[in-house]
């Protein structure tokens, strides 16, 4: 899912049963920048 505006762009990436793996952040104005992921995880019983 990728939400852009004029002055940034935030994406999201969904797996089914899991939820959010990847999150980035970028701003196009001044240097700010995240990207996250998901590196490990556990089901619940």
């Amino acid at each position: 899912m990728v939400y852009r505006t004029n002055p940034d762009t935030t994406t999201m990436e969904l797996v089914p049963g899991v939820g959010i793996t990847r999150w980035s952040y970028e701003h196009h104005g001044t240097v700010s920048a995240v990207d996250l992921a998901l590196t490990s995880f556990v089901g619940g019983k």
